[in-house]
């Protein structure tokens, strides 16, 4: 254990389950927004509750802004918890860039799920007696939803940012009502600060001084700017393919069966293949949705914006299948030392599954909630339409169930060309009929994959790595929705410089800065490639072709916090580079990952921040 645990404020439990059990054992499931929205009252009530929660007293340590604020500012001491840092300085809790990053988040996301439930039993109990009925069933299972990012939702192919999210204002029944249909401003959409509280944000960041959170700011030196939520949509769906694609590697490639490859980015290895994680999918999502300059690009502030609850629901649940089809593997093989201890943890510790999840404690409110302690979603009452595993006799049924749902939901790559296709031919790219039938009953495709390696605050602020398949337009305010674009590797660095008007209150992150701390991630080029095979621009998908068309085309470009340009050389420790792999296709069953790499350096050597570059 790493600290003496003191008393908290708020033992986290999670939503409780319904008072009457299951005979199977399920309990409730959180649900992808858009299925939730076909459960109107429930969803009626998730809109009422969250309002409700917003306007609670920002001092309150169970109010929106407080729960928001243990994420990141205005860092302040959150339940009780005492100062275990000998140093008696605010550190924060932060766990990113850490084997803590998954687990920790869990009883994170309990503590809101189980406030919001409690306003939410309240609201329904509210209702008039001809349908409090009804509200209070409905409200019995309530769990929060997920926006899952990475697959196309049926009842909305054009969706990559659920509409509702990026809708000002939305209808609702509320108990007074009489029944009838009223309009509010939509909690979903923004947080309005009531009031911005001089202090508790930094005044060194175009955030400061904003009265509400925003998305894609219009502009983001303006003290007026304006959500702009189009392009967050826009944006999305160019980086769809990416992440639909990086999430299936994730959960079915045997190189991130390791849960310590699988679980952040810090940069561990430099095995090719053990690039990508799950924090690293989770970055592209904050960079994507906050845009230029907007509150959930900065991770100090990301909390404050309610898409970062639908986001992390998301992450929480690629992490609860990661660790229902890999049941022994939920190990810490590396030691994670915590340097100079953070406000609840001491110096010269290290991370491991016995390590407190501060400030988040158990029922007593006594004892830390720890990676050992998290590791069912069922311990805090909620599943995952995907991991319902009292639907299965055994763990064989269960776990293939699984592999199925991961293949529909995204593995359209594999299929398009799993459907009696060639990767050699150019209908491989778009999955209709080929002149040249598959070879028996599979084929084998290649996987290329974009690396990026870089210094996680060698520039003092978080920025964005673009990486581009052919020619490009040059004017950087178009690049986050070019078609050429085939994805953003994003970087949450800080300005960790004492004294500086916008330094973090991260202890963790200065920490990591002093330390030279080295991050890691993937873009896929799998599909983009299928698609320039279709085009035309590259002959086939065989390596002989694909690996000269990568030198010459692939690109890669930075811009800051801000969405300017900044020279990829001048990025402290950049490398961007390629690697392959082989996945096996079956036509009548699923494909089957090699989980060995081949690095390519030749692809990007010669180039600024190349494999060529210092620090590659």
């Amino acid at each position: 254990m790493t600290t003496t645990v003191a008393t908290s404020n708020h033992p986290i439990t999670g939503a409780p389950k319904p008072a009457v059990t299951a005979i199977d054992g399920s309990v409730p499931l959180r649900l992808e927004i858009r299925n939730l929205q076909k459960n109107t009252d429930q969803w009626n009530l998730y809109l009422l509750g969250l309002d409700a929660l917003k306007k609670l007293d920002q001092i309150s340590d169970l109010s929106f802004y407080g729960i928001a604020g243990i994420h990141g500012r205005p860092y302040k001491i959150w339940g009780g918890v005492a100062n275990a840092n000998p140093k008696g300085s605010w550190q924060g809790y932060c766990t990113h860039t850490s084997i803590l990053f998954a687990p920790w988040h869990r009883p994170f996301l309990a503590l809101y799920e189980q406030t919001l439930y409690s306003i939410v039993q309240n609201i329904a109990a509210q209702f008039p007696s001809t349908s409090r009925a009804r509200y209070t069933a409905a409200a019995a299972t309530f769990r929060i939803p997920y926006w899952d990012w990475a697959t196309q939702h049926a009842d909305d192919p054009e969706g990559y940012f659920p509409a509702i999210v990026s809708t000002q204002y939305v209808n609702v029944i509320t108990p007074t009502s009489g029944g009838q249909v009223t309009q509010i401003a939509n909690p979903l959409y923004s947080t309005t600060f009531n009031p911005l509280i001089p202090g508790d944000f930094s005044t060194g960041t175009t955030q400061s001084g904003w009265p509400t959170t925003l998305r894609y700011p219009s502009d983001p030196s303006s003290p007026s700017a304006t959500s702009q939520d189009s392009q967050v949509t826009a944006s999305m769906k160019t980086n769809y393919p990416n992440l639909r694609d990086t999430v299936n590697t994730l959960l079915t490639d045997p190189k991130y069966t390791n849960y310590t490859t699988f679980s952040n980015h810090q940069l561990i290895s430099n095995d090719a293949g053990d690039e990508g994680s799950l924090e690293n999918v989770h970055d592209s999502i904050h960079g994507t949705v906050g845009g230029n300059g907007g509150h959930m690009s900065d991770l100090d502030y990301a909390a404050h914006d309610p898409a970062f609850w639908l986001h992390h629901a998301n992450v929480d649940r690629i992490f609860a299948i990661w660790q229902a089809l890999n049941l022994s593997s939920y190990t810490f093989d590396e030691a994670d030392p915590s340097f100079e201890g953070t406000f609840v943890m001491l110096a010269d510790t290290e991370d491991n599954l016995d390590t407190e999840l501060s400030p988040f404690t158990d029922g007593s409110g006594k004892t830390y909630w720890t990676p050992n302690t998290v590791v069912s979603t069922e311990t805090f009452n909620y599943s995952y339409p995907e991991i319902q595993k009292w639907l299965f006799q055994n763990d064989t049924q269960y776990q293939q169930n699984i592999r199925n749902c991961i293949q529909n939901l995204y593995g359209a790559t594999a299929d398009s060309i799993a459907n009696g296709t060639s990767t050699t031919t150019t209908s491989a790219a778009t999955g209709t009929e080929s002149q040249q039938p598959v070879v028996g009953s599979s084929c084998t495709y290649t996987d290329y994959i974009t690396t990026i390696k870089t210094y996680k605050h060698g520039l003092g602020e978080s920025y964005r790595v673009h990486i581009f398949l052919g020619d490009f337009n040059p004017d950087v305010t178009t690049w986050h929705t070019l078609d050429a674009l085939a994805g953003i590797f994003m970087v949450f660095g800080r300005n960790t410089t004492p004294g500086a008007a916008s330094e973090t209150g991260c202890g963790k992150c200065k920490q990591d800065a002093k330390a030279g701390v080295q991050i890691s991630g993937i873009v896929s080029l799998t599909a983009q490639l299928l698609f320039e095979v279709k085009k035309g621009n590259c002959p086939s998908m065989n390596k002989a072709d694909v690996i000269p068309y990568l030198t010459k085309n692939l690109h890669w470009r930075v811009t800051l916090h801000d969405g300017s340009e900044h020279p990829r050389e001048d990025v402290p420790g950049l490398v961007v580079s390629v690697n392959t792999t082989e996945v096996s296709v079956h036509v009548n069953g699923l494909p089957q990952r090699s989980g060995v790499y081949e690095a390519h350096p030749e692809v990007t050597a010669g180039r600024a921040a190349g494999s060529s570059a210092p620090n590659a």
